[in-house]
């Protein structure tokens, strides 16, 4: 595998174990042994692989032949584990039937509106009932495959959703009566997409707060091609601070055919070459989703080549925000100085973010890391191709998701939820009638403040404690209270590496704690036992 398939892999299976840990430690609280030396193992695997010149891609090509084969072990590891965990969570849920259940869990720490890919059974599509008793919509994929569009999955829980005989295609209520998709038309009740024959966005009407998000004359989603070419011979290290100058046309038409239209999502898809490469990209608007989802192959054939993906945003700002582990950094989008010249690329995890006073547009994806921001301009890089080290880096198939997600106010108003969503999607597994302790609907653990994120969720590594990991990520301070799915015996602070214990004032299920701007604190958490 070669440089941004590593990252892939590796933004994958961080996001693997951290289901896989969530899941594990609910199984444990239920009585089943914690799978420390599998995790712990999985994880060292994930480190090594983040050694400093291969996650970045400088490493020759034998090292990246050894990091496919560990990350095909970390992924296989990571789904024994949650695999053997969610049997054991469905296996206590009380689901007395007489219909079966698909029971849909969420390991992040707020109550997600989303989709879920689920497997429902070859045969009649069953009518889904959620908790509410209101029917889900639901869309066929194919071969027994389901979309669903759900809402308010409990935080750090799960919800599970009756499976009854008729014909779930029929009327749910109002689902998918706004989505509307033609080859060049995609709009829904948030946006209205027109494409130009390349599938790049030509305008994009933002119906919620009744503007348009592209500048006049402007076109989104639109693929850049430079030169790549580092004199100082590092290539695979440098993005030379004058690529821009050597720009390579890209006007090749698409073919552009409708593929999904509701009621859950709807989709186009474009085929295109980009140089010597073909690119297939799945352009997805929902029916409940408020962002854009861009799918997209490309079997990349290049050398010495720079990729990045543009959008240009009717939005005024000097400073462009990104992403970095437990919150985020700004950048100026101006080059007036030499120093800000020199930062024309930014790392970042999930996403970057342009706003003005009371209006924004955020940038996420699944497994890139530059992004630049100019003026108004606000640019992904998707690709590149150095010959130095590796003469091959980069050659063959890659698979990336990024989306668009305008906003009201700043990034504050669902950018760190969105970009959530879109890397940890919802997990489903099928549910037979039996007994259980565990109710249908039921959440391990939520905060009551947005900017107070749960990143972690896992069995102490010394004792059969919870260990909870919070993060305050908007740079704000304030007490937030954590209500948990059972009565608490014990609470206390330690630190990252789970020393310590200092004891928190806890009352029946919630505790409280202060946090201030982007600090990251540790809790120890003892849960009663289940149905006692």
């Amino acid at each position: 595998t070669t440089q941004a398939r590593n990252k892939r892999h590796n933004r994958k299976s961080e996001f693997l174990y951290h289901d896989a840990e969530f899941l594990a430690s609910v199984a444990s609280w239920l009585g089943q042994p914690y799978p420390r030396e599998t995790l712990n193992r999985g994880w060292e695997l994930i480190l090594l692989n983040q050694f400093h010149d291969i996650l970045p891609g400088s490493s020759i090509g034998a090292v990246y032949e050894d990091c496919a084969r560990d990350y095909a072990h970390i992924k296989k590891l990571g789904e024994e584990v949650r695999g053997r965990s969610l049997e054991a969570l469905v296996a206590a849920v009380d689901w007395p039937g007489p219909a079966r259940g698909l029971l849909v869990y969420n390991s992040l720490s707020w109550a997600r509106d989303d989709v879920v890919r689920a497997y429902l059974g070859e045969g009649p599509s069953p009518r889904v009932v959620g908790p509410d008793g209101a029917q889900v919509p639901t869309q066929p994929l194919g071969d027994g495959w389901y979309l669903l569009g759900l809402q308010q999955v409990p935080a750090c829980g799960y919800a599970t959703y009756a499976l009854q005989d008729g014909d779930g295609m029929q009327d749910a209520g109002s689902a998918g009566a706004c989505l509307g998709v033609s080859e060049r038309v995609l709009e829904n009740a948030f946006f209205r997409l027109e494409l130009n024959e390349r599938g790049e966005i030509t305008s994009l009407f933002d119906r919620v707060r009744g503007r348009e998000v592209l500048p006049p004359g402007a076109v989104a989603n639109e693929f850049q091609a430079f030169d790549d070419r580092c004199r100082s011979g590092g290539e695979a290290w440098d993005i030379e601070i004058d690529y821009e100058e050597k720009r390579y046309p890209l006007p090749e038409p698409a073919t552009i055919r409708v593929i999904e239209s509701g009621p859950v999502r709807g989709g186009v898809e474009v085929r295109r070459r980009l140089l010597s490469s073909e690119l297939v990209q799945r352009i997805y608007i929902y029916e409940r989703l408020p962002r854009i989802d861009f799918d997209t192959e490309i079997d990349w054939r290049e050398k010495q080549v720079l990729l990045k993906v543009a959008f240009p945003l009717a939005v005024h700002t000097d400073l462009a925000t990104y992403e970095i582990q437990f919150g985020n950094l700004t950048r100026p989008t101006h080059r007036n100085t030499s120093w800000d010249a020199a930062r024309f690329e930014v790392p970042a995890h999930k996403w970057a973010d342009l706003s003005e006073g009371d209006y924004g547009v955020s940038l996420l994806n699944d497994c890139k890391y530059g992004y630049d921001a100019h003026d108004n301009v606000l640019r992904l890089t998707v690709l590149r191709a150095p010959t130095q080290p590796d003469p091959h880096a980069d050659e063959g198939v890659h698979h990336l998701t990024y989306s668009l997600f305008p906003h009201a106010g700043d990034w504050r108003q669902g950018t760190v939820q969105q970009a959530y969503s879109l890397n940890v999607p919802l997990g489903a597994a099928l549910v037979e009638p039996h007994p259980g302790m565990l109710p249908p609907q039921w959440s391990l653990v939520s905060t009551d403040r947005p900017n107070a994120i749960v990143e972690t969720v896992k069995v102490a590594e010394d004792s059969d404690e919870l260990i909870v990991r919070v993060y305050e990520g908007y740079n704000q301070r304030g007490t937030v209270t954590l209500r948990f799915g059972a009565p608490i015996v014990s609470a206390a602070a330690c630190n990252l590496i789970e020393d310590g214990a200092e004891p928190l004032p806890f009352e029946g299920d919630r505790v409280s704690l202060y946090l201030g701007p982007y600090q990251v604190r540790t809790l120890k958490v003892r849960l009663a036992a289940p149905g006692s």
